[in-house]
């Protein structure tokens, strides 16, 4: 059967874009559309190739299928990456210190002094040698007295809290929840359909056999 090359060809060489779509973006912090649209071209070449003098309508289908499915891929991969990045920074060392800044401000509000370690004060501290160490031992208590699922939830809602603040501060919609998918949700545009539609349109042109400018 043909098409089963022309889907494998399609799918090789639109994750071969997709890749390169995610690296550029990832770089350089920008999303070139036209390399979705090149994710299309790639696919289309892919299937056309594999089935040279037998391409039709539905290798054509297949290729812009692939191609499709890859950009959907290579955007979830994208929010998948920014979502672990943030997250990183909310591990059970990072957790600690925000309950150790707790501390921090009780001990404040409550009048008692507190002695940083030289060179470092409540805004600039955030690992355990910044904070003074009874500080840091009851923020570690505080933090390992919780129940492992309480912890979990409580690393989602403080990502999003500080993913909130900075979207606030860029003046760009806040998100409901702190997930890939929601990730995904908040990038997308009206120009996405647009690349989508040409990244189709020329996947299937090309993979049908049909020679031209797409």
């Amino acid at each position: 059967m043909k098409i089963i090359p022309a889907i494998i060809a399609a799918a090789v060489a639109s994750a071969v874009g997709a890749v390169v779509w995610v690296l550029i973006r990832n770089f350089t912090g920008y999303e070139l559309g036209l390399v979705a649209w090149g994710i299309g071209v790639l696919a289309g070449v892919g299937a056309a190739a594999a089935t040279a003098g037998k391409s039709d309508g539905s290798t054509g289908f297949a290729a812009a299928c692939v191609a499709v499915l890859a950009i959907a891929g290579a955007k979830y991969t994208f929010a998948t990456m920014v979502y672990s990045e943030v997250m990183s920074d909310f591990d059970d060392e990072g957790m600690i210190a925000w309950h150790a800044d707790d501390v921090v401000m009780e001990r404040d509000a409550a009048g008692e002094r507190i002695t940083w370690p030289a060179g470092y004060t409540y805004e600039t501290a955030f690992e355990e040698e910044h904070y003074p160490a009874d500080i840091w031992q009851e923020g570690e208590s505080r933090w390992n007295a919780l129940p492992r699922a309480e912890r979990e939830q409580m690393k989602q809602d403080v990502a999003l809290e500080a993913v909130n603040y900075a979207l606030t501060m860029e003046n760009e919609d806040r998100l409901d929840e702190f997930t890939p998918v929601a990730i995904l949700k908040s990038d997308l545009s009206p120009f996405d359909v647009l690349w989508v539609v040409l990244a189709f349109a020329s996947a299937f042109k090309i993979g049908s056999g049909v020679v031209g400018e797409a």
